[in-house]
């Protein structure tokens, strides 16, 4: 497996920390205090943070989460940014006090091969928000359907009866998001949007996705949400 180097800081308008970790991609990291390689709730305890930036080194895709180490309840979750393209304005988050059991966490996918990508996404329903991405990396120009990275089950398995209310995707940076469609159990396409770049690269709205969007989608059993990509270079 390939690593990455991350480095965080957390924090509000009156202090921060900083937190890094060595990151495995494919699998969920602890973020750890660079100063007392403290889990986050034990660093900044019962504090009220309003942002978070969390950086990779690599071209790479990577999510970011603050979860309850004992519930496995997900407090907040985003995405990062490549080093040196970070803005703390777009890494601001809904307020929320740190309890002494959290977990700073982030999960990695590697830059694809040549004409190949890997793409991770957050889609959000009435039941929360959960992260979504490539079981593998996916051919370019190919619509490949993404599942769970926890459960690996698809759109359809697992928001049956509930409603997509909106998602959002980042691909590794050397890839251009063309489409999200989402696709009943029939084959036919209920909903199709288009994407683009992730900044810096020219046409990209930001550092931190390649497309967001709002939505209102009942979900049936069956159904996919598929992404096609392709190389930016």
């Amino acid at each position: 497996m390939t690593t990455q180097a991350v480095t965080s800081t957390v924090g509000s308008e009156r202090f921060s920390r900083t937190f890094g970790v060595t990151a495995t991609d494919g699998q969920w990291n602890n973020v750890v205090s660079t100063l007392s390689s403290q889990a986050i709730g034990l660093e900044i305890p019962n504090t009220p943070i309003s942002f978070v930036q969390l950086a990779n080194t690599a071209e790479h895709t990577m999510l970011w989460r603050i979860i309850d180490g004992r519930s496995l309840v997900v407090r907040r979750t985003g995405m990062s940014f490549v080093t040196s393209f970070g803005c703390v304005e777009s890494a601001q988050i809904s307020p929320y006090v740190v309890q002494p059991q959290d977990l700073l966490q982030c999960y990695g996918l590697e830059t694809s091969a040549d004409n190949k990508s890997n793409a991770l996404g957050l889609l959000y329903t009435p039941q929360g928000v959960e992260p979504f991405g490539f079981a593998a990396s996916a051919d370019d120009g190919s619509a490949t359907a993404i599942v769970n990275i926890n459960t690996a089950q698809t759109l359809g398995d697992y928001a049956f009866g509930t409603t997509l209310l909106g998602y959002e995707f980042q691909l590794d940076s050397t890839h251009t998001l063309n489409s999200v469609q989402i696709i009943d159990q029939t084959g036919g396409t209920v909903y199709t949007a288009y994407g683009s770049n992730r900044l810096p690269a020219a046409g990209g709205k930001s550092y931190l996705y390649n497309i967001k969007g709002a939505t209102n989608i009942g979900i049936m059993k069956g159904w996919t949400m598929k992404l096609t990509t392709e190389s930016n270079n």
